[in-house]
């Protein structure tokens, strides 16, 4: 259940930063603003995660209680 919530906050987390980099242009790009960089670490954090698609496997053998699927 927790890791079908880390991948629910790392997806909205990315939806929102990048509507952040949207708002401020080329500046959201760059380098000395601090935005790129929590882009970065939070897609590094999704891949850490193993993947959106092996954290929807996990929670779905979870909710039907199955060993493999």
């Amino acid at each position: 259940k927790a890791r079908l919530y880390k991948m629910w906050l790392a997806d909205r987390a990315v939806e929102d930063v990048g509507k952040a980099m949207d708002l401020m242009g080329l500046y959201g790009c760059d380098r000395e603003h601090d935005i790129e960089k929590h882009w970065r670490d939070i897609k590094i954090i999704q891949l850490w995660m193993g993947g959106k698609q092996l954290c929807q496997m996990e929670t779905a053998r979870w909710f039907y209680e199955c060993e493999t699927l």
